[in-house]
């Protein structure tokens, strides 16, 4: 065994006048029997971790073999190699091991940290793929830190006097309002039926914030019509306006297709009509992609154009709208395009970001 190990610095000197693929592949293939060999053999940890790290210069050298031939994973123009390749298939590797190899060659700061703390663990050695395993880690945690770094200077930076986006939880929070302070509430609430309560809730906000004759403009389901019509309240009873369907999707349990939401309309007393005259449908303003609903975790994401429709004709610019469930933050950018105030609640702190640049953009 002395003798083989001895072979890892005679490598070291093949390695550094290695120039082709086949070459570095040979030493690559003779380090890693021996590293085979030293681990049947028990050798000890230490033995073993500098046969690894040897084992991770040679990776790091396939890997800058692999920039410079394989950029992006594609051949290098004919002419500018020795031997025109098409494919990293043909000179016998795999994409996994490509990805291995380039990644230690572009890494090595962090592959440096990841040998000492494998070297200080007595239940691994150093090996490339023990190594690279580490790497990817560190290589997510610092990409995680630097977006998180973005998105706090994004929330930061934005400054909106109008808009106001508090996450936590609407109902306490909105208590705190002066009462009868708000213009509107417009919402699209969550439907299924363990989320009555927060209806409750909301008509109770409603009651006590709400400025006399004001409108809550809220987006419902079919199946729950007659739960949320026996909720006692004080509001009056409006309208339930028509919200046509992008798609038309099968209704469970009632052997029906659906074609259009029911938004429904109340007002705190005093009975005042609507200002203009309109149809009892909600318009669409603005092209809607069926495919931005996904931005929302439960595929609840709604359109922005019926949105601003509403607005319009239910407030008046520079009213002061109230979100309970802001989502993914389609009222604020409404009231924002519209000329409105909008204070908004949203408990899922994952939509934070989503929201201040759907602000910044406008959509």
């Amino acid at each position: 065994m002395g003798n083989e190990l001895s072979k890892i610095e005679s490598f070291r000197a093949e390695l550094a006048k290695a120039e082709t693929f086949e070459e570095i592949s040979f030493i690559k293939s003779q380090a890693d029997a021996v590293a085979e060999f030293a681990k049947r053999l028990k050798l000890s940890k230490d033995k073993q971790d500098e046969i690894g790290m040897f084992r991770i210069q040679v990776e790091a050298e396939q890997g800058k073999w692999l920039e410079e031939h394989f950029p992006k994973g594609r051949p290098q123009e004919k002419g500018t190699i020795e031997v025109p390749l098409n494919s990293m298939k043909e000179i016998g590797i795999t994409k996994n091991q490509s990805s291995q190899s380039r990644l230690i060659n572009k890494e090595p700061d962090l592959v440096q940290e990841a040998i000492e703390e494998i070297k200080k663990d007595n239940k691994q050695v150093v090996t490339p793929n023990a190594v690279q395993k580490i790497v990817r880690k560190k290589k997510k945690e610092i990409e995680n830190n630097e977006k998180l770094v973005v998105e706090k200077e994004l929330i930061d930076n934005y400054s909106d006097e109008n808009i106001q986006l508090i996450i936590g939880d609407f109902y306490e929070n909105a208590k705190l309002l002066d009462n009868e302070s708000i213009d509107a509430i417009i919402t699209d609430p969550p439907y299924p039926v363990e989320f009555m309560f927060l209806w409750e809730q909301m008509f109770e906000i409603a009651e006590s914030k709400l400025k006399p004759s004001s409108f809550l403009v809220t987006y419902a389901n079919h199946q729950n019509l007659d739960k949320i019509f026996q909720i006692r309240h004080s509001l009056k009873y409006y309208w339930t306006f028509k919200l046509d369907f992008t798609k038309k999707p099968m209704v469970a349990g009632r052997n029906l297709i659906a074609t259009w939401k029911p938004v429904i309309v109340y007002q705190k007393l005093p009975f005042k009509r609507i200002d203009n005259t309109l149809e009892d449908v909600i318009k669409e303003t603005k092209e809607f992609n069926y495919e931005d609903r996904l931005g929302h975790k439960l595929n609840w994401g709604q359109s922005l154009g019926k949105f601003e429709w509403i607005i319009k004709n239910f407030t008046n610019p520079n009213d002061t709208i109230l979100e309970p469930f802001a989502g993914t933050g389609t009222t604020l950018v409404a009231a924002k395009n519209t000329g409105r105030k909008c204070i908004a609640y949203e408990l899922d702190k994952d939509y934070e970001k989503m929201i201040y640049d759907r602000l910044k953009n406008g959509k």
